[in-house]
């Protein structure tokens, strides 16, 4: 049902308490957010949630220490950069092994000119860029598909962006969250100083003139839509809590009073980084003679005082002047020099101290400060994306260890995963309903199931981790597989050859070391173990005399394939086990190969 301007009115004059609050606070959640995960050079850039993060440090503090702390607090935040590390791990998101994007239409002719208009009129960095980024500091934000007011081409051009939550008014909303209807204030092209509000709802798009931003003037354009729902809805699909499904759960949500104490611990380091940089010296106080004989200025606690006994005053720096004699005294670098009354009548000569000492740094306080800063910022990571950072160590590892190695992040990924799915396919399916009206019939979007979460090298490593930990063949299966996978994700080609190899290759796992040592013990032969060793070398022969091992029995079973090529392996090993000369080219099964023999 569309909203009726009158009622519109109303809301707009009185909006629901809950709505009014819920805005509020999501707005709140996002200046948090972005306090953390966007830099900002200045308090004023920073917002509210910089203003509440130094109130609660104010409220622990002593006033001396808060200044200290103030002294010691610059922008931007120094959390930011842990950010950086957490979302660029998330952005795996988009790095699917599994992605599908399926679009269907009643002709193939729309589909051809889905596929043009979306990659020229959509901006196809959008869902990687913008909505990443609002992810990251504006989760609340509404998704709109839009209609331009005036129409250049035959065939309608809708396009999407996200609305800043900032920017809404008021809206009615389904018990699932899904929206009815939805003002909100937007800029007039052209014109910076003025505003105009927008409302759409499950018939149409208006635009109403406003003169306070606030309530809604006169009408200025109102084109019907024809969906039969309302083409805005929440970005993000993930709720906070069900209870109030307008403000969504961003993946650092839950971890935002972790990143204020860390915060804190960490500009708290810093005093202690001054403390133990600029250390306290100390010493005996000496007595100083000294008095100038012409002007008659004299030495008082190592400032000079006039024969009349006026401090005598630096005309530039507006300080005391220091004594030429005791001046020398003082350290000639950073610290702070005390001095310390000598032993004498007035303590019975009882402090047996050095002259000269200095008071350190108190090393488990630097020591705790560095650990839990070190431990916050683990724990951070960790809860966000999933990975520790640690990869699998030389300890024995098996294959249920491996398995949660790939497991805990790829389940962070998949709830981003499901949100960006859900947003972009609603999203894509309306700019096809409002393009191609009953011609468009469906859309199937999913960032995938599966992700290349971790390099190659991270994984070579993991495998080798694996290896010297004694980890059993199947454990390394799934390393070394991941790796070729990885690897190689953008040269089919040489995956499929990859694949042939690590079927061909004896003794998968072991190095040339171990293969001798079974040889020793009688379980591989002489063959088998030549083969091992030279593996490579004959493969390229192998290659040389007939083909590449991808091109190569193309028509066989893989299987039968690989066992011909491996007979042929072992015919080159033999060879070299009794100086031989060349062998026939290897043929196919049923055509006199070796492989048939076996």
């Amino acid at each position: 049902m569309p909203i009726p301007e009158s009622l519109l009115r109303q809301r707009l004059e009185a909006p629901k308490k809950a709505h009014k609050n819920a805005l509020e606070r999501a707005k709140r959640h996002e200046a948090r957010l972005r306090f953390h995960g966007q830099p900002t050079l200045s308090e004023y850039e920073a917002g509210w949630a910089a203003t509440e993060f130094l109130q609660s440090v104010k409220e622990r503090l002593p006033a001396d220490k808060y200044a200290n702390f103030i002294n010691l607090f610059r922008f931007p935040v120094q959390t930011v950069s842990l950010m950086e590390k957490v979302y660029t791990a998330l952005e795996k998101v988009f790095d699917g092994r599994d992605p599908v994007f399926h679009y269907e239409f009643t002709d193939g002719e729309w589909k051809d000119d889905w596929q043009y208009y979306q990659s020229t009129e959509l901006k196809p960095g959008f869902w990687r860029n913008e909505a990443f980024e609002a992810m990251k500091t504006a989760i609340n934000s509404v998704l709109v598909v839009d209609l331009p007011r005036e129409q250049a081409g035959e065939l309608p051009e809708p396009y999407y962006y996200l609305l800043d939550i900032g920017s809404v008014l008021e809206y009615e909303a389904e018990e699932r969250g899904k929206l009815e209807w939805i003002a909100f204030t937007q800029d007039i092209e052209g014109q910076e100083e003025k505003k105009q509000i927008a409302v759409i709802d499950d018939t149409s798009y208006r635009l109403f003139s406003t003169e306070d931003g606030a309530q809604i003037d006169r009408l200025e354009y109102e084109a019907p839509h024809g969906l039969g729902y309302c083409p805005a809805r929440w970005f993000w699909t993930t709720p906070i809590t069900s209870r109030e499904p307008e403000l969504k759960k961003a993946p650092a949500t839950v971890q935002l009073d972790n990143l204020d104490w860390l915060l804190y611990y960490a500009v708290s380091k810093r005093n202690l980084d001054n403390y133990g940089s600029w250390a306290i010296y100390w010493g005996f106080s000496q007595d100083c003679d000294y008095r100038d004989e012409h002007s008659g200025h004299y030495c008082d606690g190592g400032f000079l005082r006039t024969s009349e006994n006026i401090y005598i005053i630096n005309r530039q720096s507006g300080t005391v002047r220091e004594c030429p004699v005791c001046s020398t005294r003082r350290l000639s670098g950073a610290g702070s020099f005390i001095e310390v009354p000598p032993p004498g009548p007035h303590n019975d000569g009882a402090d047996l101290r050095p002259p000269v000492g200095i008071v350190t740094v108190d090393r488990a306080s630097l020591d705790y400060a560095v650990s839990e800063e070190n431990r916050l910022s683990t724990a951070i990571f960790r809860n966000i994306t999933g990975d520790g950072g640690e990869p699998v160590n030389d300890q024995a590892v098996n294959e249920k260890q491996v398995g949660s190695f790939f497991e805990a992040k790829k389940e962070k990924i998949q709830s981003i995963a499901k949100n960006f799915d859900m947003a972009r396919q609603w999203a894509e399916e309306t700019v096809c309903r409002l393009r191609y009206g009953p011609a468009f019939v469906s859309a199937s979007v999913s960032y995938g199931t599966d992700w290349y979460l971790f390099t190659a090298d991270d994984i070579q490593e993991a495998y080798q981790n694996a290896r010297k930990g004694g980890a059993d063949s199947i454990t390394l299966d799934i390393l070394q597989d991941q790796f070729f996978e990885t690897k190689y994700r953008n040269n089919p080609e040489a995956l499929r050859r990859v694949g042939i190899l690590k079927n061909l290759e004896p003794l998968r796992h072991l190095d040339n070391s171990q293969a001798q040592a079974l040889f020793q013990a009688g379980a591989i032969s002489l063959p088998e173990l030549i083969l091992k060793i030279n593996f490579s070398s004959l493969i390229l022969r192998f290659e040389r005399e007939n083909m590449a091992v991808t091109e190569f029995g193309a028509a066989l079973e893989f299987g039968k394939k690989v066992e011909a090529i491996r007979e042929t392996l072992l015919q080159y090993a033999t060879q070299q086990t009794t100086g031989g000369a060349g062998t026939s080219p290897p043929q196919p099964p049923g055509e006199g190969s070796a492989a048939q023999s076996g």
